[in-house]
């Protein structure tokens, strides 16, 4: 949710509220679609809303890859806080989301991905890249 809280606002400003929302439950459709496709045989639900927010971070970065974000770094005990691009933050989020989702598939027991369904944010982040040049209302300025 605190992803939500910090790319979804410059989101909902290009698409306009209606596109916005249209976008965030396209993109939860196609998260929860794709890991259902990849592990039909799962007794574990999946339910939440990481799809449909993975699908903002894709449209964020399609559109804002160079906006720099406020981060916190802990070094040792020291919190540090730097900003960073917004291709860093998301692109090390989504390598993450793309390394363990296809790591968790190839193990010979696929349902030990500690409850976290991987493919719904692969699916929803893939889905953000692009929807987003469809449902964009406005243009950015440069």
């Amino acid at each position: 949710m605190l992803f939500l809280f910090v790319f979804g606002p410059m989101i909902e400003y290009l698409c306009g509220p209606v596109r916005y929302l249209v976008l965030y439950l396209i993109c939860g459709v196609i998260g929860n679609v794709a890991q259902a496709a990849v592990m039909p045989g799962s007794h574990v639900p999946s339910i939440g809303a990481s799809g449909a927010i993975a699908g903002i971070l894709g449209a964020y970065l399609v559109n804002f890859p160079i906006n720099r974000i406020n981060t916190l770094i802990v070094i040792v005990i020291i919190p540090i806080f730097v900003r960073v691009p917004a291709l860093l933050i998301i692109g090390l989020w989504a390598a993450t989301q793309f390394f363990n989702g296809f790591g968790a598939v190839s193990t010979t027991v696929a349902d030990q991905s500690g409850g976290i369904a991987y493919f719904t944010h692969i699916g929803g982040f893939l889905a953000g890249v692009i929807l987003i040049g469809l449902l964009r209302r406005r243009t950015l300025r440069g």
